[in-house]
């Protein structure tokens, strides 16, 4: 090992020490509980970090031998760069394997248009922005949406009409989770997920309105199913 690195490796292990002594001044029991506590996060950072570079890592260089991309300019392109830096932190932050799933079709959607007139920055980093604040409610919410075509068949009614309670006959045990349900639609609306002209929430699908993605709320469900 050069000298240099031998330098490298001392000035890292000291901040280390020095991050370790101030953390653990914030707890009873010190070093020890701090100790538990990076022995408990570390790993999971660890296997989420690793599974998210390999599956990215195959899927970009799948794409370079298919001729499809080309991994050098993707290095030197800043949308690019600011796209696959806030999908891959996002990516750290969830266990939500519909969220990274869908971070992962955003980056390879990105590397192989970034550099077409297809490619709209401002739509994508938007689409990040929304996946931040998304839990599996509002995923939940989209699949059934996005499938409300497929239930009306199966519904009598008027042509686009829905029946009372649509969304709680499809799924009952969201009867129990109703003011969290009225939440989560309520946040798909304000970001444009859903095409409605009212803004009642989910009182909309219970009067008979029949709502429907907007092209965003579609996008955002094609990177959710991997498309």
């Amino acid at each position: 090992m050069s000298d240099l690195k031998k330098k490298r490796e001392t000035e890292r292990s000291e901040v280390r020490h020095k991050t370790a002594k101030i953390i653990s001044g914030f707890f009873p029991g010190g070093s020890s509980v701090y100790e538990i506590f990076t022995a408990i996060m570390q790993p999971l950072h660890e296997q989420r970090k690793d599974d998210w570079v390999k599956n990215v890592t195959l899927r970009l260089q799948k794409l370079e031998q298919e001729k499809s991309i080309n991994l050098k300019d993707l290095a030197v392109n800043k949308e690019f760069n600011t796209i696959i830096t806030r999908a891959t932190l996002l990516a750290l932050q969830t266990h939500i394997e519909e969220k990274r799933r869908a971070l992962q079709s955003i980056v390879v959607d990105t590397s192989e248009k970034v550099n077409s007139d297809d490619f709209d920055f401002d739509l994508t980093n938007s689409i990040l922005t929304i996946l931040e604040r998304f839990g599996p409610l509002h995923i939940y919410l989209l699949k059934i949406i996005s499938k409300l075509k497929d239930y009306d068949m199966g519904i009598s009614g008027k042509p686009n009409e829905l029946k009372s309670d649509i969304v709680y006959k499809i799924d009952n045990t969201l009867v129990d989770k109703e003011a969290i349900v009225n939440l989560c639609w309520v946040d798909l609306l304000n970001a444009g997920l859903v095409h409605q002209n009212s803004r009642r929430g989910m009182q909309d699908i219970k009067f008979g309105i029949n709502p429907r993605l907007t092209p965003i709320g579609r996008k955002l469900m094609e990177y959710i199913q991997g498309e």
